[in-house]
């Protein structure tokens, strides 16, 4: 998982002090801020305190959001902001520019990935989360020479949980259409932005994929079911996290049954390249974890 908490900051230039002493706690108005800065548990303000240069912010120290815009923000509120990183020295901005360039388009405005990222890092969510995306992009990279198009199996990814409610059955179809709707803008064209809103419908995993790039993204989506033991432990907690809101026995009836639906599966990975690495792992993680429901 990223982590981003640090952030640093200078007071900009030109203001006036009324020689009054400052006040310790300054807000930064959300009509401002949210735009840019991707607060933690749905805050519509990000409250700041000021120490000697540095300030932190009062949110807690994980599942928390990134400030995006550095020139924006230090123009405005004279931040000096770090961004999280995917791996090693990869931002989540340099992935996003370089996943645009693949497309063959401009990556969109600061505000698209800004939103984006924000939604990644909602309340609500536990597994659908920047660590989830992080994870695709390395399933990605590892088997980028299966992609026919690889720029729009990258940008499906950035947005094919970019909606989640485990409330609602429309995640993916509001994903999808938010997706096509932002290719169409950076001048992706028509047919790009239909195959990219097809990717992302494709993990809905209501049916076999289809070939291609489709049965690759959903591959991907699905590599998490091949993790390590402990891996895979903790993705279980995560997805009851987000279903906190369902009782135990309906819970474990209901996740019982849609794993060993998957497990039923003759193949769960279509692609060679995942099932040969992941088949096995998987079978024996959904076994275990049926079994630990009551299944």
């Amino acid at each position: 998982m990223a982590r981003y908490t640090t952030l640093r900051c200078k007071k900009p230039e030109g203001r006036v002090s009324s020689g009054a002493a400052e006040p310790r706690v300054r807000r930064i108005s959300a009509f401002i801020v949210r735009p840019f800065v991707i607060g933690c548990r749905g805050l519509e303000r990000l409250l700041i305190t000021w120490t000697a240069g540095t300030i932190a912010p009062k949110l807690p120290t994980t599942n928390c959001r990134l400030l995006y815009d550095h020139s924006y923000l230090a123009h405005h509120v004279g931040l000096e902001l770090l961004h999280p990183r995917i791996a090693g020295d990869v931002t989540f901005a340099d992935r996003w520019d370089g996943d645009w360039a693949d497309l063959g388009t401009p990556p969109p405005d600061a505000r698209t990935l800004a939103e984006l990222l924000a939604r990644y890092t909602e309340p609500q969510r536990a597994y659908h989360t920047l660590q989830h995306l992080a994870e695709c992009f390395a399933a990605l990279d590892s088997s980028r020479g299966l992609a026919e198009r690889p720029g729009e199996v990258a940008i499906a990814l950035w947005f094919h949980d970019a909606i989640y409610d485990s409330h609602t059955s429309d995640n993916e179809a509001r994903s999808a259409a938010w997706a096509e709707a932002v290719v169409l803008a950076a001048g992706g064209g028509r047919e790009v932005g239909s195959r990219v809103r097809d990717l992302i419908l494709a993990t809905r995993h209501l049916e076999a994929s289809g070939p291609g790039d489709q049965a690759l993204l959903v591959d991907i989506d699905l590599a998490i079911l091949g993790a390590d033991a402990d891996r895979f432990e903790e993705y279980e907690a995560q997805i009851r996290r987000e279903y906190a809101w369902v009782p135990e026995t309906a819970y474990r009836a209901e996740r019982a049954r849609l794993l060993a639906g998957l497990l039923a599966r003759p193949r769960i990975y279509t692609t060679s390249y995942f099932s040969e690495r992941l088949e096995g792992r998987a079978r024996a993680n959904l076994r275990q974890s049926i079994s630990r429901l009551g299944g």
